[in-house]
């Protein structure tokens, strides 16, 4: 019984093709403003939707969100992706290998962005995370950078800025989650109608 209740709370509530599009539009941007704070406590000077006509007759914007010296002076390209582990096309990994469909994300991001990015200079790098919280490699590494920095620039503990991050990351990311839940409702008495 509890096993079919997180089936269908999970596959029907939380999969992106049947959430509101507005819904996902605001999770993503509510993870995007919070990463882009941590960018700006870190001072690396955040751009937020940057790359749109950049170059002629393009219409792409492959950075939610632009650090022009990221590393080696060279500009970065963080685009955010949220990704459901129990959709069909991942599950059956996902439920052997652990952080598998943030692995998936990360490298469609890569496929999508790695050419627009380098026709621009800058360095391509998905911040992908599981609907369920965890994140892909790449993003722990990012995320992980931007906490030495914070911590160096605010004189605390590295692990104390990690924790921040981390709880503040995952605190956006379940409320949005729940908000999207919770527009799937069309009365009160359907969201319990299990």
């Amino acid at each position: 019984m509890a096993q079919s209740f997180y089936k269908k709370i999970c596959l029907q509530y939380l999969c992106t093709k049947q959430l509101p599009s507005k819904t996902i539009v605001t999770r993503h941007n509510q993870l995007r403003d919070c990463i882009a704070d941590f960018y700006h406590k870190a001072y690396l000077s955040p751009q937020i939707e940057k790359g749109s006509g950049i170059l002629p007759k393009d219409q792409s914007r492959p950075a939610d969100i632009l650090v022009p010296n990221w590393s080696l002076s060279r500009p970065a390209a963080f685009d955010i992706k949220v990704i459901n582990p129990l959709n069909l096309q991942f599950i059956q990994e996902a439920a052997q290998t652990c952080g598998h469909a943030a692995e998936m994300g990360e490298e469609a991001k890569h496929s999508r962005n790695d050419e627009a990015c380098a026709l621009r200079g800058w360095s391509c790098i998905p911040l992908v995370v599981e609907v369920f919280g965890g994140w892909g490699n790449e993003a722990i590494n990012v995320l992980l950078t931007i906490s030495k920095n914070v911590a160096t620039h605010l004189c605390r503990p590295l692990n104390e800025i990690i924790s921040n991050i981390y709880s503040r990351l995952s605190l956006t990311l379940m409320r949005q989650n729940a908000r999207a839940i919770l527009a799937r409702c069309v009365s009160p008495n359907t969201c319990c109608d299990f």
